[in-house]
């Protein structure tokens, strides 16, 4: 059986569900759930709050639908389990430190062009403090590198 929230479903097997029709997801949504393996948005989607998924271990990938453009502050921060994203080309801002501990990300697939990339209104640090990401573009790959200057 599926444990029901305001937000959405977590099903047997670690998969957090969010229903059709759900356009915003609240800050600290999922905070807090054990042992999620993915989650799976549906098309509607426009922002994710706060710290929705913030400190999931376990959550090693995450369907984001087209039509999504906001990111929050520290959204999947601490997801150190997250091997698989991909961003759609709708994506117009990304909060602080939104991927910061990712630290199995690869690299982010990106279905935009690496023009539309620069774009997005992100700071020096979405990802976090000192980290190197790879971002794959639908024509090209822009590698982003982070280091504080303490």
């Amino acid at each position: 059986a599926a444990e029901v929230t305001p937000v959405g479903s977590f099903l047997p097997g670690g998969v957090i569900q969010v229903p059709p029709g759900t356009t915003h997801i609240p800050a600290g949504a999922f905070a807090g759930y054990r042992r999620p393996a993915a989650a799976v948005l549906p098309c509607g989607v426009e922002e994710i709050g706060e710290g929705a998924f913030e400190g999931l271990s376990t959550l090693a990938r995450v369907n984001l639908p087209e039509g999504l453009v906001r990111i929050g502050k520290r959204a999947f921060a601490g997801c150190t389990g997250l091997r698989i994203l991909e961003l759609p080309a709708s994506i117009t801002s990304i909060g602080d430190r939104s991927f910061e501990d990712c630290v199995l990300l690869p690299n982010i697939k990106y279905r935009g062009s690496k023009e539309q990339w620069m774009q997005i209104d992100k700071t020096w640090y979405w990802c976090g403090w000192e980290m190197t990401m790879e971002i794959v573009c639908t024509d090209g790959v822009v590698r982003e590198d982070w280091y504080f200057p303490y």
